[in-house]
Protein backbone atom coordinates (compact mmCIF):
# COMPACT_ATOMS: atom_id res chain seq x y z
CA UNK A 1 0.00 0.00 0.00
CA UNK A 2 1.25 3.61 -1.01
CA UNK A 3 0.08 6.43 0.88
CA UNK A 4 -1.36 9.79 -1.05
CA UNK A 5 0.92 12.59 -0.90
CA UNK A 6 -0.23 14.95 -0.08
CA UNK A 7 -2.63 13.54 2.87
CA UNK A 8 -5.23 16.79 1.64
CA UNK A 9 -5.63 19.02 -1.71
CA UNK A 10 -7.66 22.43 -2.78
CA UNK A 11 -11.00 21.39 -5.31
CA UNK A 12 -11.78 23.39 -7.39
CA UNK A 13 -13.66 21.09 -9.24
CA UNK A 14 -17.30 21.65 -10.03
CA UNK A 15 -20.04 21.93 -7.33
CA UNK A 16 -21.27 19.07 -5.40
CA UNK A 17 -24.42 17.92 -5.26
CA UNK A 18 -26.77 19.34 -2.55
CA UNK A 19 -25.03 22.86 -2.56
CA UNK A 20 -26.34 25.92 -3.63
CA UNK A 21 -25.11 28.95 -5.00
CA UNK A 22 -26.49 32.68 -4.41
CA UNK A 23 -25.89 35.33 -6.83
CA UNK A 24 -25.98 38.75 -5.82
CA UNK A 25 -26.60 41.42 -8.28
CA UNK A 26 -24.46 44.74 -8.35
CA UNK A 27 -26.57 47.33 -6.49
CA UNK A 28 -27.35 49.63 -9.25
CA UNK A 29 -26.34 53.40 -9.74
CA UNK A 30 -29.12 56.26 -7.82
CA UNK A 31 -31.11 57.99 -10.10
CA UNK A 32 -30.59 61.43 -10.93
CA UNK A 33 -32.68 63.76 -9.04
CA UNK A 34 -35.53 65.08 -10.83
CA UNK A 35 -37.73 66.82 -8.78
CA UNK A 36 -36.35 70.32 -9.43
CA UNK A 37 -36.04 71.08 -13.31
CA UNK A 38 -34.97 73.98 -15.10
CA UNK A 39 -39.30 75.13 -15.36
CA UNK A 40 -40.07 74.44 -11.69
CA UNK A 41 -37.18 76.48 -10.29
CA UNK A 42 -37.99 79.43 -12.57
CA UNK A 43 -41.84 78.29 -11.24
CA UNK A 44 -40.53 79.59 -8.01
CA UNK A 45 -38.66 82.48 -8.32
CA UNK A 46 -41.03 83.75 -10.26
CA UNK A 47 -43.97 83.14 -7.42
CA UNK A 48 -41.82 84.58 -5.00
CA UNK A 49 -41.44 87.72 -6.63
CA UNK A 50 -44.69 87.73 -7.24
CA UNK A 51 -45.57 87.91 -3.42
CA UNK A 52 -43.03 90.34 -2.80
CA UNK A 53 -44.59 92.49 -4.90
CA UNK A 54 -48.13 91.81 -4.10
CA UNK A 55 -47.65 92.37 -0.63
CA UNK A 56 -46.20 95.57 -1.43
CA UNK A 57 -48.65 96.34 -3.94
CA UNK A 58 -51.85 95.46 -1.43
CA UNK A 59 -50.03 97.13 1.29
CA UNK A 60 -49.57 100.28 -0.50
CA UNK A 61 -53.35 100.36 -1.36
CA UNK A 62 -54.29 99.53 2.38
CA UNK A 63 -52.40 102.49 3.74
CA UNK A 64 -54.01 104.45 0.75
CA UNK A 65 -57.47 103.34 2.15
CA UNK A 66 -56.58 103.87 5.40
CA UNK A 67 -55.38 107.74 5.06
CA UNK A 68 -58.49 108.25 2.76
CA UNK A 69 -60.89 107.15 5.72
CA UNK A 70 -58.65 108.47 8.73
CA UNK A 71 -56.91 111.28 7.99
CA UNK A 72 -58.75 113.48 5.82
CA UNK A 73 -60.09 116.69 8.42
CA UNK A 74 -63.41 118.56 8.66
CA UNK A 75 -63.71 120.06 4.91
CA UNK A 76 -62.97 116.44 3.57
CA UNK A 77 -58.97 117.42 2.55
CA UNK A 78 -55.68 115.62 3.44
CA UNK A 79 -53.70 117.59 4.97
CA UNK A 80 -49.42 118.00 5.43
CA UNK A 81 -48.05 119.40 9.07
CA UNK A 82 -47.04 122.74 9.24
CA UNK A 83 -43.24 123.57 7.81
CA UNK A 84 -41.46 126.25 8.47
CA UNK A 85 -40.16 128.56 5.59
CA UNK A 86 -37.18 131.51 5.32
CA UNK A 87 -36.16 134.00 3.39
CA UNK A 88 -33.94 136.84 3.49
CA UNK A 89 -35.03 138.59 0.09
CA UNK A 90 -38.14 139.66 -0.94
CA UNK A 91 -40.03 136.37 -1.88
CA UNK A 92 -39.65 132.21 -1.24
CA UNK A 93 -40.40 130.03 -4.95
CA UNK A 94 -41.23 126.75 -4.41
CA UNK A 95 -40.10 124.85 -7.32
CA UNK A 96 -42.43 123.40 -9.71
CA UNK A 97 -45.06 121.20 -9.80
CA UNK A 98 -45.62 119.25 -13.03
CA UNK A 99 -49.34 117.95 -13.89
CA UNK A 100 -49.86 115.59 -16.71
CA UNK A 101 -51.91 113.17 -17.61
CA UNK A 102 -53.30 111.91 -21.05
CA UNK A 103 -55.02 113.41 -23.94
CA UNK A 104 -58.00 110.53 -23.70
CA UNK A 105 -59.51 111.87 -20.75
CA UNK A 106 -57.33 109.04 -18.24
CA UNK A 107 -59.80 108.32 -15.49
CA UNK A 108 -57.89 109.88 -12.64
CA UNK A 109 -57.19 113.18 -14.68
CA UNK A 110 -57.63 116.35 -12.88
CA UNK A 111 -59.76 114.28 -10.21
CA UNK A 112 -56.16 113.39 -9.22
CA UNK A 113 -55.70 116.47 -7.03
CA UNK A 114 -58.87 117.62 -7.41
CA UNK A 115 -58.98 121.16 -4.78
CA UNK A 116 -55.32 122.41 -3.38
CA UNK A 117 -55.36 124.76 -0.74
CA UNK A 118 -52.26 126.36 1.28
CA UNK A 119 -52.18 127.77 4.56
CA UNK A 120 -49.80 130.53 6.06
CA UNK A 121 -49.75 131.02 10.02
CA UNK A 122 -49.47 134.69 8.74
CA UNK A 123 -50.82 136.98 6.28
CA UNK A 124 -48.39 136.56 3.78
CA UNK A 125 -49.39 136.65 0.43
CA UNK A 126 -49.58 133.35 -1.81
CA UNK A 127 -49.95 133.54 -5.70
CA UNK A 128 -50.07 130.14 -7.65
CA UNK A 129 -49.04 130.97 -11.10
CA UNK A 130 -47.84 128.94 -14.69
CA UNK A 131 -44.15 128.48 -14.12
CA UNK A 132 -43.06 130.60 -16.94
CA UNK A 133 -45.20 133.71 -15.88
CA UNK A 134 -43.37 133.38 -12.35
CA UNK A 135 -40.34 133.34 -12.89
CA UNK A 136 -40.83 136.77 -15.16
CA UNK A 137 -42.62 138.08 -12.31
CA UNK A 138 -39.07 137.13 -9.83
CA UNK A 139 -36.63 137.92 -12.45
CA UNK A 140 -34.70 140.57 -11.15
CA UNK A 141 -36.18 140.25 -7.53
CA UNK A 142 -34.20 138.93 -4.56
CA UNK A 143 -35.54 135.82 -3.18
CA UNK A 144 -35.28 132.19 -2.49
CA UNK A 145 -35.75 128.94 -4.36
CA UNK A 146 -36.76 126.32 -2.05
CA UNK A 147 -36.70 122.53 -3.30
CA UNK A 148 -38.09 119.96 -0.99
CA UNK A 149 -37.15 116.12 -0.82
CA UNK A 150 -38.78 114.39 1.73
CA UNK A 151 -37.73 115.91 4.87
CA UNK A 152 -35.05 117.87 2.72
CA UNK A 153 -35.71 121.14 2.65
CA UNK A 154 -32.86 122.81 0.01
CA UNK A 155 -32.26 127.33 -0.71
CA UNK A 156 -30.60 128.75 -3.58
CA UNK A 157 -30.20 132.33 -2.68
CA UNK A 158 -31.12 134.52 -6.20
CA UNK A 159 -29.57 138.13 -5.65
CA UNK A 160 -31.65 141.27 -6.91
CA UNK A 161 -33.95 144.39 -6.16
CA UNK A 162 -37.57 144.35 -5.19
CA UNK A 163 -40.62 143.04 -6.92
CA UNK A 164 -43.76 144.55 -8.33
CA UNK A 165 -47.19 144.74 -6.08
CA UNK A 166 -48.14 140.75 -6.47
CA UNK A 167 -51.62 141.54 -6.05
CA UNK A 168 -51.91 143.76 -8.52
CA UNK A 169 -50.44 141.27 -11.30
CA UNK A 170 -52.70 139.27 -13.46
CA UNK A 171 -51.02 135.78 -14.44
CA UNK A 172 -52.11 134.15 -10.98
CA UNK A 173 -54.09 131.22 -11.27
CA UNK A 174 -55.38 131.57 -7.72
CA UNK A 175 -53.75 134.06 -5.13
CA UNK A 176 -55.11 135.37 -1.60
CA UNK A 177 -53.52 136.26 2.15
CA UNK A 178 -52.62 133.70 4.86
CA UNK A 179 -54.37 131.04 2.38
CA UNK A 180 -55.30 130.36 -1.33
CA UNK A 181 -57.65 127.21 -2.92
CA UNK A 182 -57.13 126.41 -6.00
CA UNK A 183 -57.99 123.36 -8.95
CA UNK A 184 -55.40 121.53 -9.88
CA UNK A 185 -55.16 121.88 -14.01
CA UNK A 186 -52.34 120.77 -16.52
CA UNK A 187 -48.70 122.11 -16.73
CA UNK A 188 -46.03 123.51 -14.97
CA UNK A 189 -47.39 125.22 -11.29
CA UNK A 190 -45.22 127.53 -9.13
CA UNK A 191 -46.27 128.93 -5.93
CA UNK A 192 -44.73 132.17 -4.42
CA UNK A 193 -44.75 133.86 -0.91
CA UNK A 194 -44.28 137.22 -0.28
CA UNK A 195 -44.95 140.17 3.00
CA UNK A 196 -47.93 141.87 1.82
CA UNK A 197 -46.03 145.33 2.05
CA UNK A 198 -43.18 143.77 -0.29
CA UNK A 199 -40.79 144.05 2.90
CA UNK A 200 -37.40 141.70 2.85
CA UNK A 201 -37.13 138.69 5.37
CA UNK A 202 -40.32 136.66 4.67
CA UNK A 203 -41.19 134.53 7.54
CA UNK A 204 -44.15 131.80 6.93
CA UNK A 205 -44.98 128.61 8.58
CA UNK A 206 -47.18 126.50 5.49
CA UNK A 207 -49.59 123.68 5.03
CA UNK A 208 -50.75 122.26 1.91
CA UNK A 209 -54.63 120.35 1.61
CA UNK A 210 -55.65 118.57 -0.87
CA UNK A 211 -59.13 116.86 -2.05
CA UNK A 212 -57.58 113.63 -3.58
CA UNK A 213 -61.01 112.53 -4.79
CA UNK A 214 -59.23 109.35 -7.00
CA UNK A 215 -57.91 108.00 -3.51
CA UNK A 216 -60.23 105.85 -3.00
CA UNK A 217 -60.59 104.38 -5.80
CA UNK A 218 -57.17 103.90 -6.83
CA UNK A 219 -56.74 102.33 -3.32
CA UNK A 220 -58.98 99.89 -3.67
CA UNK A 221 -57.76 98.89 -6.97
CA UNK A 222 -53.85 98.34 -5.62
CA UNK A 223 -55.64 96.35 -3.16
CA UNK A 224 -57.30 94.14 -5.44
CA UNK A 225 -54.43 93.88 -7.85
CA UNK A 226 -52.32 93.29 -5.10
CA UNK A 227 -54.12 90.37 -3.89
CA UNK A 228 -54.13 89.05 -7.03
CA UNK A 229 -50.63 88.77 -7.55
CA UNK A 230 -50.14 87.30 -4.17
CA UNK A 231 -52.41 84.83 -5.04
CA UNK A 232 -51.03 83.67 -8.25
CA UNK A 233 -47.43 83.78 -6.51
CA UNK A 234 -48.68 81.15 -4.24
CA UNK A 235 -50.16 79.13 -6.72
CA UNK A 236 -47.11 78.79 -8.61
CA UNK A 237 -45.49 78.01 -5.62
CA UNK A 238 -48.24 75.37 -4.39
CA UNK A 239 -47.72 73.59 -8.09
CA UNK A 240 -43.57 73.63 -8.08
CA UNK A 241 -43.39 72.40 -4.89
CA UNK A 242 -46.17 69.23 -5.58
CA UNK A 243 -44.57 68.54 -8.74
CA UNK A 244 -41.57 68.12 -7.37
CA UNK A 245 -42.29 65.97 -4.72
CA UNK A 246 -44.33 63.54 -6.87
CA UNK A 247 -41.44 63.31 -8.85
CA UNK A 248 -39.03 62.47 -5.89
CA UNK A 249 -41.53 59.82 -4.65
CA UNK A 250 -42.43 58.24 -8.09
CA UNK A 251 -38.51 57.37 -8.05
CA UNK A 252 -37.91 53.63 -7.47
CA UNK A 253 -34.64 50.99 -6.91
CA UNK A 254 -35.33 47.14 -7.83
CA UNK A 255 -33.02 44.76 -6.46
CA UNK A 256 -32.28 41.59 -7.74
Amino acid sequence: MTDSYPPFRFDSGGDEAGTTTIEQSPTPPAPPAQGWSAGRVTAVVIGALLLITGGAVGGTGGFGLWADQTQRDSSGLLSTRSESFHSNGYAIEFGTLELRWTDADWVLADNWLGEVRLKADNGVFIGIGRTDDVRRYLSGVEHDEVSMAGDRVTYWHRDGGVPADPAAQTFWAASGTGQVSWRAEQGSWTAVVLNTDRSRVVDAGLAAQAEVPALRPVSIGLMIGGGLMFLLGVVLLAVAVAGAQRRSSGTTTSVT
